[in-house]
């Protein structure tokens, strides 16, 4: 299958998404009900990694695809950070579109170019996460 969605096998509340090869939307789909069910089981803050570096698919309407994906997101997704890797010039101006259109539905979104900044950028999330967390008990 030219998508999947898995567990990060670093970090265990982080879920990568990979694009591979040519996919179409039905794949997408697929691939978004093993995102939904994996990010489910976990009560705390889910981050999801795009790794967009392998992906050749020319799709269309893209906008309306990521906010069906992004509505149908368990809540605790939309309190991590997004990471997409490798986005195109077009991936990002779909992603940015949407964001603009779906502000609600548009989480804390970073691009970068390789899994390491991806995981300092999921890194840094974590320790504001915390810090809010920590604000927000009472002494």
């Amino acid at each position: 299958m030219p998508l999947q969605a898995a567990w990060s096998t670093e970090h265990d509340n982080v879920v990568v998404l990979e694009f591979q090869g040519d996919w179409t939307w039905d794949d997408f789909y697929k691939m978004s009900d093993q995102a939904r069910n994996l990010i489910s089981t976990r009560t705390t803050p889910v981050h999801i990694l795009y790794d967009l570096r392998s992906s050749t698919a020319r799709v269309k309407s893209p906008v309306l695809h990521l906010r069906h994906f992004a509505a149908h997101l368990p809540p605790n997704a939309r309190e991590g950070v997004h990471v997409y890797v490798g986005a195109t010039t077009f991936w990002k101006a779909c992603i940015t579109a949407f964001s603009r259109v779906y502000p609600t539905l548009a989480p804390d979104i970073v691009y970068v170019s390789d899994e390491a900044d991806a995981l300092v950028a999921i890194a840094r999330k974590q320790e504001q996460i915390e810090l809010l967390l920590d604000d927000s008990v009472e002494v």
